[in-house]
């Protein structure tokens, strides 16, 4: 039976390297999906820039606000909804992972606000809002709560309203983590220094009961009296089968980034963040979180690289160059930077780092190729412009001097009297 031995060894074989190579090296992970509802575009909040140095997870953006937080208009909002907003249930229930980030549901039908609360009551998802679910909008605050959005999070939002108004403050704090808090994702990053980061700004919030502050910030209300000396900065709850996190911060305060404050002077925001995902998907927390830090530092430079290089690139190929050795080079160094990616969702951190400078090497060859080519390009304009300019004077020269100094083409003519 030849033919059927072809067939059944090599099948055995490969199910034996398959085996082999998953207990070595570890089965992939399937990455972590993400949705982000609200004041979500880059440009206007870098929420995504926090996400995007970790392989470990991959988002879609339903914008419902744009600059300042500002609503867009329902026919905008409506149709940014219809695009990236899951179809049904089943769609919405596929997502790991939730974020309100500076929350604006409005535009939202009845229908899949209800999804969203069944969501997590179902233990389908899990939820993260910002700023305690609320705005400076009473209005909004207030629908938050009719809606039943605010049932979801560890923010009493109906005791925040009774004071009638959503209590915020811009005064300077630091985080304190709460040591003893159930599931607290904070602690591994205490060695890296998150209690030492200035933070500026805050929503004042009431914890349910039930609710875990696993991080309050100290001395952030100092203008309202009777206030506490710390208040809750970001807090667990259950909620039926799902958990949410509540974050009283928001992602554009300089804890986070100094888009509208002024200078960051952490870089542990992506590690928060990812932390809180992690611990939702079910995935344990790095036992080195300095590693991890480290790669995820490293992914981010990698981008920001790239993106220059990608700019550099656009820029030699307007002028006409080559590019085609730069962009072999460039996909070389994607394709190691994809393979680091795939060692760091397998754990392997050590082999992930080792690769990932294999990538920022073939990234500065091709950085290099690409100011070479602009050199070679430029020099060749310089050199054309250079003789057309040559060229033009000599010829202009020429004609001048025909003209005015030997006067070749005057000659005298009789003088013309009359009478």
């Amino acid at each position: 039976m030849p033919f059927k031995r072809s067939v059944v060894i090599p099948a055995f074989i490969l199910l034996l390297v398959l085996f082999v190579s998953s207990s070595v090296f570890g089965a992939e992970r399937e990455r972590i999906r993400v949705l982000l509802i609200g004041h979500v575009v880059r440009s206007y909040n870098p929420v995504t820039t926090f996400l995007d140095p970790d392989p470990s997870v991959t988002y879609n953006i339903v914008p419902t606000s744009e600059s300042n937080a500002i609503p867009l208009s329902d026919e905008e909002a409506k149709r940014y909804i219809k695009q990236y907003f899951p179809r049904d249930y089943e769609g919405l229930a596929r997502y790991d992972f939730i974020m309100f980030s500076i929350p604006y549901i409005v535009p939202l039908t009845a229908k899949q606000i209800s999804w969203l609360i069944g969501s997590v009551r179902n233990g389908d998802c899990s939820a993260l809002t910002d700023q305690g679910g609320l705005r400076m909008d009473i209005e909004y605050a207030k629908f938050w709560v009719a809606c039943g959005m605010s049932d979801l999070f560890a923010n009493d939002a109906e005791k925040v309203l009774q004071s009638g108004k959503v209590i915020y403050s811009n005064g300077r704090y630091h985080l304190q983590v709460v040591r003893d808090s159930p599931h607290q994702v904070l602690g591994p990053l205490i060695p890296l220094g998150i209690e030492k980061i200035p933070a500026l700004g805050l929503f004042y919030s009431y914890p349910k009961e039930g609710a875990s502050v696993l991080a309050e910030a100290d001395g952030s209300f100092p203008q309202f009296p009777g206030a506490p000396r710390r208040s809750p900065w970001l807090m667990y709850y259950k909620y039926g089968e799902g958990s949410t996190w509540t974050l009283c911060d928001n992602f554009v305060n300089p804890f986070w980034c100094g888009m509208y404050y002024g200078e960051v002077k952490g870089d542990l925001q992506t590690d928060v963040l990812m932390n809180i995902i992690w611990h939702s998907a079910g995935w344990s927390l790095p036992e080195d979180a300095f590693l991890v830090h480290k790669m995820r530092v490293e992914f981010k430079r990698y981008i920001d690289k790239r993106s220059m290089q990608v700019s550099l690139l656009e820029f030699v190929d307007r002028l006409g160059a080559r590019v085609a050795p730069v962009e072999s080079v460039l996909a070389r160094a994607d394709a190691a930077k994809a393979e680091a990616e795939d060692l760091y969702l397998r754990q392997d951190y050590q082999a992930s780092s080792a690769q990932l400078s294999e990538a920022f090497e073939l990234l500065e060859r091709a950085g290099e190729l690409a100011l070479a080519e602009k050199k070679r390009t430029l020099m060749w304009i310089y050199v054309t412009e250079w003789l057309v300019v040559s060229a033009t004077l000599m010829v202009c020269g020429v004609i001048a001097y025909t003209l005015m100094v030997r006067r070749r083409f005057y000659h005298e003519v009789s003088t013309t009297r009359i009478g």
